[in-house]
């Protein structure tokens, strides 16, 4: 991630090395830098300043404002907010009209001209835009659990997920907050809805752990279904257990896999590490049901110190550990993370040898889903079977990339796509 402000700040003659120098020292990088003013005590500058994390940008402007006898700072703007106001999504029409004889011909005349096409039998797919609409849906319960103010987070990332869909295929991302407390009440909401999107894709579902309910939606919804706890995080997963395995060059029957904590895409985890061949799949969470359910798909349910002293690949779902756990793990692991920073002692893992650390922020799941949905629609595919998903991690893998992850810029979309239509 990566966020721009500008400042307008007064610095002391002689200062301005110190000013970069506190920038870079903090993690923050100089875009640009313009002189505005000269003054007598100095001068007066605009700086486009990049950084990775809100706080970081707000300690170093902290510290330029406790030495005001070397600097001003006037005003501090970040640049997105004006950009952002209203949110990530414009939704516009093909026919632009200015004046009300473009109104009759570009929309009157053009949806017109559709519905003509559409009752004569023409190709019902060319005319319609319902054929290229995603719906991204996220599930919260009535009563929630979280604050309400994450339906707020859970739009913004649908949102986001839009942008990326529509730049990547060319399909239109449409996100939509559900609120239901059971499943019969998903499945209502999803069959009133399902006429209107090519496809469907589930995003957050509040309180879901075991994969019935993902069967049963498959079940009752016409509509082709993509799940990103189920689907989408499973095969960047396992697109990086495969890539790192032919780098270390490690044989997959030689390999022990462990999780801590036991969700959604733990449980597809454990299918397909055990497809792929590992030796054994281990799994612990504070949760006895979690544990049944990944039994079922044949891991072995442990303890966490059991699970840091013996897998030689690691995923980490939930903060189910101590530091003493931590502690336990040992050069040549793999660390796969879903959780933030400050959950995880990196200098724990660092102190003990590992080096294959992949954090959250590298799972970036914009480098798999345009590509799923894609091949998805044009496959005709209704839901992923397990196989679709060893597919597509396969010719991820075989991609000829300098970097552990692909750019989203990339072949990766197409590679996906045309992996699950073969």
């Amino acid at each position: 991630m990566k966020l721009l402000s500008k400042i307008a700040i007064r610095i002391k003659r002689g200062y301005l090395p110190h000013f970069i120098n506190e920038l870079c020292k903090s993690g923050c990088a100089l875009k640009s830098l313009e002189s505005l003013e000269i003054l007598p005590e100095g001068e007066r500058f605009s700086a486009e300043v990049l950084y990775d994390a809100a706080e970081q940008f707000r300690t170093v402007i902290q510290k330029f404002k406790r030495h005001p006898e070397n600097f001003s700072v006037e005003s501090v703007a970040n640049l997105l907010e004006n950009f952002l106001h209203g949110g990530m999504l414009d939704v516009l029409g093909k026919g632009k009209f200015e004046t009300k004889a473009d109104y009759e011909m570009m929309v009157q005349g053009g949806a017109g001209m559709i519905i003509d096409k559409i009752r004569s039998g023409e190709n019902v797919e060319d005319f319609s835009g319902m054929f290229f609409n995603v719906a991204m849906i996220n599930c919260m319960r009535v009563k929630s659990e979280k604050p309400d103010i994450n339906k707020f987070i859970f739009h913004t990332s649908a949102e986001r997920d839009s942008v990326v869909l529509k730049k990547c295929t060319g399909c239109n991302g449409f996100p939509l907050l559900v609120r239901a407390d059971h499943p019969e009440d998903i499945i209502k909401v999803l069959k009133s809805i399902e006429e209107s999107f090519t496809l469907i894709r589930m995003m957050e579902i509040e309180g879901v752990a075991d994969a019935s309910l993902v069967s049963y939606i498959n079940s009752e919804i016409e509509r082709p279904l993509l799940f990103r706890d189920y689907d989408e995080l499973p095969l960047l997963m396992m697109y990086a257990v495969m890539k790192i395995s032919q780098k270390k060059r490690i044989a997959y029957d030689d390999c022990n896999a462990g999780m801590i904590g036991l969700d959604l895409p733990a449980i597809r985890l454990t299918r397909l590490l055990k497809s792929l061949g590992f030796a054994r799949v281990l799994g612990c969470d504070n949760n006895e049901k979690s544990m049944m359910n990944v039994e079922k798909e044949g891991a072995l349910a442990t303890t966490q110190e059991n699970i840091f002293s013996n897998s030689d690949v690691i995923f980490l779902f939930k903060n189910h550990f101590t530091v003493a756990d931590l502690s336990k793990v040992r050069p040549g692991q793999v660390i796969v993370s879903l959780l933030d920073d400050e959950e995880v002692d990196r200098e724990i893992i660092a102190n003990r040898g590992v080096k294959d650390y992949i954090p959250a922020e590298y799972l970036d799941l914009s480098i798999v889903f345009p590509g799923m949905v894609a091949g998805m629609k044009k496959g005709s595919i209704h839901h992923l079977e397990d196989q679709h998903l060893i597919q597509a991690a396969k010719a991820m893998a075989e991609m000829k990339i300098d970097s552990l992850f692909p750019d989203i810029f990339g072949d990766v979309h197409a590679v996906i796509e045309k992996s699950l239509m073969e």
